[in-house]
């Protein structure tokens, strides 16, 4: 078998949706699954799946890293600085660049929860560090 440059024996993993562990530490009124992380021989990637229940909010962040989301169920709407929103649904697809200018947030307003399907480049399949948008100071 072929091994990858840091020495893993690559490997595919099919995991059932019971098997994907809980974060412990998930925003209120979200719960969160991961299906590749730090645990996973060869990861170069972190992801999961995020569920908002309905009327909940994950509040505008950034990440160092860009980001793609993938609505896999609900209807909810896409948070932007500034105020602005987007609508997105079932099949929505978003791409949050890495950075400040990347910031994002999502809140569920469907008759279910708002599911989103979320991964990361990430180098050993390690977390991105999440960062809440606090709004620039003004010149003075």
């Amino acid at each position: 078998m072929k091994r990858s440059a840091r020495g893993a024996a690559p490997v595919t993993v099919h995991l059932p949706r019971r098997a994907w562990p809980r974060r412990a530490d998930a925003l209120p009124g979200t719960s969160v699954r991961v299906v590749v992380d730090a645990n996973v021989a060869g990861a170069d990637l972190y992801g999961g799946v995020i569920g908002v229940e309905r009327g909940a909010t994950i509040p505008l962040h950034w990440h160092r890293r860009g980001e793609l989301q993938f609505v896999l169920e609900g209807r909810g709407v896409l948070l932007h600085p500034g105020g602005r929103e987007t609508r997105v649904r079932a099949n929505s697809a978003v791409f949050s660049p890495a950075g400040r200018d990347g910031a994002h947030g999502f809140r569920s307003t469907g008759r279910g929860p708002l599911v989103i399907l979320f991964i990361y480049r990430a180098p050993g399949g390690r977390r991105p560090a999440f960062f809440h948008l606090q709004p620039r100071h003004a010149a003075r």
